[in-house]
């Protein structure tokens, strides 16, 4: 599962055309990036639908729960950023129950990127409200991870200390 998934380019590179093993669930708000996504698929199997990413436990788990079925693999990338602790914080809970046993999470957040006042500047958020990006420490993000019942959790950040990048596997 891909949350606030955008286009998911990466994915659409990533999984071979035509492969039979592997199965993507791609989820965001905004309908046009998920019907550009949509038509850049390809024979891949991947399913983009309309949802909001900070819904998991109203409409994910309850869905989850109805057709016995929990993802392995839950990737969050270009989203964290934008909230503030206390929804982060939540939303890593949400993905520990919603995210199968011994399932890998996946969440990337920017930590100093160089463009950061040109962004909170100009950048609009689709409600119209300014973007401000929050950036956290590897280590506040490593404690968000533990207690959200994470296992195995590494965190770090890439070479340029642009991106953190949070894996950590389901108990």
């Amino acid at each position: 599962v891909d949350l606030a998934a955008g286009t998911s380019r990466y994915l659409i590179e990533t999984i071979p055309e035509g492969a039979s093993d592997i199965e993507a669930l791609c989820l965001d708000i905004d309908r046009r990036t998920l019907n550009h996504a949509h038509l850049a698929t390809g024979e891949r199997r991947i399913l983009f639908r309309h949802a909001n990413a900070l819904w998991l436990d109203e409409h994910l788990l309850k869905l989850a729960e109805k057709v016995n079925w929990k993802p392995n693999v839950i990737l969050a990338s270009g989203f964290y950023e934008y909230q503030p602790d206390d929804v982060v914080r939540d939303h890593f809970k949400k993905v520990s129950r919603f995210i199968d046993t011994g399932g890998l999470f996946l969440g990337i957040a920017q930590f100093k990127n160089p463009n950061r006042k040109l962004i909170e500047k100009v950048g609009r958020q689709q409600n119209g409200r300014r973007w401000i990006l929050y950036y956290r420490s590897p280590d506040i993000l490593r404690s968000w991870l533990v207690a959200a019942g994470f296992l195995d959790e590494k965190v770090y950040a890439d070479r340029w200390n642009q991106y953190v990048f949070c894996v950590g596997r389901k108990k």
